[in-house]
């Protein structure tokens, strides 16, 4: 598994397939397991957690480079990622660029029911005369029955 998050690392440095994504996959894949390893450790008495400071500054580097990237590169910040959870919903994550008043959305999500379902979404965002934001999503499900819909979110 370290050989795959290696491999990752590599390949997203190599000309013609330059890719962040992929890097930070690389990263954090490797964060993972090292730290996977190093917890077993703390079974024993003695245990020294200066490998472990070392590995959590690096990743919080790491962490702060991934987000100031594209703005140093682009002088603009568009991604957009989060992590929800909601009624039905254990686990959920979305991904979105912003592109002027638009948002191009892909999300996944775990259900209660332990389904996996997927979809994308195109939000555009508003101002309501009360200075409120407010998303109007055309949204559709990529996966089981693929339904669609429109949905409307406001700022509280």
């Amino acid at each position: 598994m370290l050989l795959s998050a290696f491999s990752a690392l590599v390949v997203s440095v190599l000309p013609n397939h330059k890719s962040p994504f992929l890097f930070s996959i690389g990263i954090f894949s490797s964060y993972f397991l090292i730290s996977g390893i190093l917890s077993l450790r703390y079974k024993r008495k003695a245990v020294r957690l200066s490998i472990d400071k070392i590995i959590i500054y690096l990743i919080c580097i790491t962490g702060f480079a991934m987000v100031t990237y594209p703005i140093i590169l682009y002088s603009k910040l568009n991604l957009i990622l989060t992590v929800f959870g909601l009624a039905s919903i254990k686990y959920g994550k979305i991904i979105a660029l912003l592109n002027k008043d638009k948002l191009d959305m892909l999300y996944q999500c775990l259900t209660t029911d332990n389904q996996l379902k997927a979809g994308k979404a195109i939000a555009n965002i508003t101002v309501t005369e009360n200075q409120k934001i407010k998303l109007s999503l055309d949204w559709e499900w990529l996966n089981g029955n693929k339904t669609s819909g429109k949905s409307e979110y406001i700022e509280l």
